[in-house]
């Protein structure tokens, strides 16, 4: 199946995966990061956003709102350079309840 935004996906995974390695070095790891690219996706059609989904394994406090608010901050100019406007959505997800999240995510972004 052609995925026209694959190329985005990539690149923006990529982005992800740096700034988080900045962040955190090795005190987190990252794996997988998924990425759905939908322009015509909630909140606003008129302005698509970027949907990041991030298995973790480490420490979540460290991963406090503050973190995650900067963190979107840190993103947005990158999704914007790739045609998505809106401000980026980002989920973090716990690497042991991953088994159980990805079936449900797969099956809803093809």
């Amino acid at each position: 199946m052609y995925d026209e935004y694959a190329e985005v996906k990539e690149k923006y995974a990529a982005v992800i995966k740096d700034l988080l390695t900045k962040r955190f070095g090795d005190e987190i790891v990252f794996d997988p990061i998924v990425i759905r690219a939908d322009p015509a996706s909630e909140p606003d059609p008129e302005h698509p956003s970027l949907f990041a989904y991030i298995a973790y394994d480490g420490d979540a406090s460290k991963m406090d709102s503050n973190f995650r608010f900067e963190f979107t901050e840190e993103l947005w100019p990158h999704s914007i350079e790739l045609g998505f406007p809106s401000v980026p959505v980002q989920e973090f997800v716990p690497k042991e309840k991953w088994a159980g999240f990805w079936p449900g995510l797969k099956a809803w972004i093809g």
